[in-house]
């Protein structure tokens, strides 16, 4: 009996226990209503959350608090992109933790961080975060299972593992660590301390940064490896101020491989298939026999010497700042030339060329297959007689008299035996620009820009914004685009043959023409043989619609004699005037100046005789 009593006794007391450690553990439980301002934990604080749960703020963990996410379903009721967060930081007598036990977090689609900071430390299995942006800072601890999470940080000294897992995009900066195994990771951008990398798939690409190091990439293509380091198989060599990743792939599948070389670094590739490089700074890089996938990218006083690069994708090759770039002997998609930075092209294709702000560009012995476009600021210019061809020499600020003001800008752009299949051309500010004669490919008017153009082909697209205004005579394209207050005034010739009753020729009539509202629109005198161009408008076009003009009344005047019609302008078109009078065989003009001219001359004979008789 006794032993029944104290088996009871023991079972109640371990109850009782038992109920007082459920009690000092928060569980909050899936509940209809939604959690309304931030929920902050601190202190020794250990919170469960199973089932979904809906928060309208943020989850803030200090201290020594514990916050674990068991078969749970977090949805942060955002209404735009990192409106709340989940912060893990300010560790006191221990650390802030996360476990993840099988939860999904989702923030309505939009972004959301979960930030961990000083010691703070995370355990993740099952972890379901599409629009969630993971990062670690200064000597936080990360680990991650079983998940599925579109961005994954590390910063400082902090370490990061991740296994059996799918992430987007997985970076380590500054001098934190990333191990990978058997993982499936979109972009693996390696600039930190160490990373390595085993057993996984890098899908998309494997960015490698480094600093103030020198390097020599050869023979670099995607595919499998068994095992690959950085330092040893590119040979780098770091300086005192440098930086370069220590990573390593061991047994992994690598689909793309690119460079960022910053500062001092010294970098030569050859022989290499890559998808972009950056070149910052001061650094040099040399490139030889190689491919890049989507572009080349010099800024910032950088120096880049390419032979034998093809560039496929649409991002090209870019230069910025007062970067410095010679390419020869190379095809791409396109070269942009941005600020003062200066490019030199010898024997290459290029489909499209562009030359921004002070640019400065050398194009010899090549083919653009597209266009080449030149944008100037703050200047006046004139542009005659281009068309598609063979270029023999050509130079943007000498060819079209380009005249900038002091706060403009226009680049320095020099063709040498190179063949451009089309010619484009974009202005800024409050440029004037005269065109003349000309087959271009398209055209960019910004600002308050005033453009003239006189019988020419625009074959793709005239685009114009803000206040700009543009006037077409005897001048065509295929689109128009407008935006803002831009306006394009159409115009076509009108030429009026002015004749007598019996179809003679009648010179010097007035010829005017005027518009419905019956206010003048242009008025000439015919020449001797009887014809008066006129330059009249069609229509005026915005981002609004199309405004024809309408009917012009044009009329014909030799003395009191007249004649009239109606024309609308809907192209160039040739009308003839009738005068109902015949015009004399030698017209008052004819014997008055004769005359005239006897008058004067025997007047000057009588002033020199006077003259010589004193």
């Amino acid at each position: 009996m006794k032993r029944v009593v104290l088996i009871a006794f023991i079972s109640l007391l371990l109850a009782s226990l038992i109920s007082v450690q459920i009690g000092n553990i928060p569980c909050v439980n899936a509940s209809p209503e939604i959690h309304q301002e931030d929920m902050v934990l601190t202190g020794n604080n250990l919170t469960v959350i199973e089932g979904r749960f809906d928060i309208n703020g943020s989850i803030i963990v200090e201290e020594n608090a514990t916050l674990i996410l068991r078969n749970a379903v977090v949805n942060f009721t955002q209404t735009e992109a990192y409106q709340f967060n989940m912060t893990f930081r300010n560790p006191a007598e221990g650390n802030p933790r996360l476990i993840v036990e099988n939860a999904t977090i989702i923030a309505d689609g939009y972004l959301l961080t979960i930030e961990f900071h000083g010691n703070s430390s995370a355990s993740m299995d099952k972890l379901t975060a599409s629009d969630i942006i993971v990062s670690s800072h200064e000597s936080s601890v990360v680990s991650m299972s079983d998940s599925t999470v579109y961005y994954v940080m590390g910063y400082g000294y902090s370490n990061i593992t991740v296994s059996d897992s799918s992430v987007d995009y997985l970076c380590s900066y500054e001098d934190s660590n990333i191990n990978v195994f058997n993982c499936t990771i979109g972009i693996l951008w390696a600039e930190g301390q160490k990373a390595n990398v085993s057993n996984s798939v890098i899908d998309w690409q494997l960015f490698i940064a480094t600093y103030s190091a020198n390097c020599s990439v050869n023979g670099l293509q995607p595919g499998f490896f068994n095992r690959w380091n950085f330092e040893i198989n590119c040979s780098v060599k770091v300086t005192p101020s440098g930086a370069a990743p220590n990573i390593t792939v061991t047994d992994t599948r690598v689909d793309g491989w690119s460079f960022s070389f910053r500062e001092f670094s010294n970098a030569t590739v050859q022989d290499s298939e890559l998808l972009m490089m950056y070149v910052y700074e001061f650094a040099i890089v040399s490139i030889y026999d190689s491919s890049l996938s989507f572009g080349l990218s010099c800024m910032n006083n950088s120096s880049t010497y390419v032979y034998n690069l093809t560039v496929y994708g649409y991002l090209g090759i870019r230069t910025y700042d007062s970067s410095r770039l010679n390419l020869s002997s190379s095809v791409s998609q396109t070269i942009l030339a941005y600020d003062d930075s200066s490019v030199d092209v010898f024997n290459c294709t290029v489909k499209r060329l562009k030359i921004f702000d002070e640019s400065i560009g050398n194009v010899s012995k090549s083919r653009i297959d597209e266009y080449v476009v030149t944008y100037a600021q703050f200047a006046n210019l004139s542009i005659a007689g281009l068309e598609p061809g063979f270029v023999n020499y050509w130079n943007f600020c000498l060819n079209c008299s380009v005249s900038v003001a002091l706060s403009g800008q226009a680049p320095n752009l020099t063709l040498t035996d190179t063949q451009v299949e089309g010619w484009s051309f974009g202005f800024y500010e409050a440029s004037n620009v005269t065109i003349f004669n000309s087959e271009l490919y398209f055209l960019t008017f910004y600002g308050s820009t005033s453009a003239s153009i006189y019988d020419s082909t625009i074959s793709a697209e005239i685009t114009s914004f803000s206040s700009s205004k543009i006037w077409l005579v005897n001048s065509t394209t295929t689109n128009y685009h407008f935006y803002g207050q831009s306006k394009v005034y159409v115009c076509w010739y009108l030429d009026v043959h002015v004749i007598d009753s019996i179809g003679q020729n009648v010179p010097f009539a007035n010829v005017t023409a005027t518009y419905p509202n019956a206010t003048v629109a242009e008025s000439r005198l015919t020449d001797t043989d009887g014809w008066a161009r006129l330059t009249l408008m069609e229509k005026m076009m915005n981002n609004t619609g199309s405004y024809p003009v309408g009917n012009y009344t044009v009329e014909a005047t030799y003395e009191t004699y007249l004649d009239d019609t109606t024309v609308n302008m809907t192209g160039n078109k040739q009308i003839t005037l009738g005068l109902p009078f015949i015009i004399p065989e030698f017209p008052s003009i004819l014997i008055v100046l004769p005359l005239f001219m006897i008058v004067t001359l025997i007047a000057v004979i009588a002033y020199r005789r006077k003259y010589y008789l004193k």
